[in-house]
């Protein structure tokens, strides 16, 4: 009986265990679903090869972030475009 009590007494602070547990998977899938749908994890890796040169072509792989089919936002693309700007300042006006 005096377990079946503390039981009963630990079920509040559980249940709000439990509630917390739910917000914080909630907010997870969220942001899974928005890195997913915007493909920020192939738009943050371009974007760490362009800073570091290691990428062999980079002005191809930004034209092809560009395309109308690529997934991302109008954010996304110019954060990567100004990345690549920044790391090549001796663009012609023609580029």
């Amino acid at each position: 009986l005096d377990a079946l009590t503390k039981a009963a007494q630990l079920v509040p602070e559980l249940t709000e265990r439990k509630r917390l547990l739910d917000m914080h998977t909630s907010v997870c899938t969220a942001l899974l679903s928005a890195i997913n749908e915007r493909e920020l994890d192939n738009l943050f890796s371009l974007e760490g090869a362009i800073l570091s040169g290691s990428v062999y072509n980079a002005k191809s792989a930004l034209l092809q972030a560009f395309q109308p089919e690529a997934k991302g936002s109008a954010q996304d693309k110019v954060r990567l475009f100004l990345v690549y700007y920044l790391c090549n300042p001796t663009l012609s006006d023609s580029e």
